[in-house]
């Protein structure tokens, strides 16, 4: 990783491809990204991001991303992202209501909504 600039990396190489007693066992496509990196919260924490991706599922399985002077290799498979809209709503109705219990569900949109998913207090 050393000798390559991150963001050269999909460039260089898009599929990778992982052999196993003959057969393939595994296809990995690479794509780079500007975003924050799965399970940091911060958003001045965003950066360039390269995801491996399952080629079969199209499911990122793990991120690469220069932290500091280290380059990460984070596996991704089954975190939770962060969604900040998610987050913000959380914090204020725990501001005001601090005996509430906040929970978040995946979901249809419901007639009238504009965003996925729902929130109940």
């Amino acid at each position: 990783m050393n000798r390559a600039d991150l963001g050269t990396i999909p460039n260089i190489v898009d599929t990778v491809i992982f052999i196993k007693n003959g057969n393939v066992d595994r296809i990995y496509t690479l794509e780079m990204k500007v975003k924050m990196p799965t399970g940091l919260k911060e958003s001045d924490l965003t950066r360039p991001v390269v995801e491996v991706k399952d080629f079969m599922t199209n499911k990122v399985e793990y991120e690469i991303y220069v932290f500091g002077e280290q380059t990460m290799i984070i596996p991704v498979k089954g975190v939770k992202a962060s969604n900040a809209l998610e987050d913000k709503v959380m914090k204020v109705v725990s501001k005001y209501m601090p005996e509430a219990q906040v929970r978040s569900e995946n979901g249809e949109a419901e007639s009238g909504d504009t965003q996925e998913g729902s929130f109940e207090v």
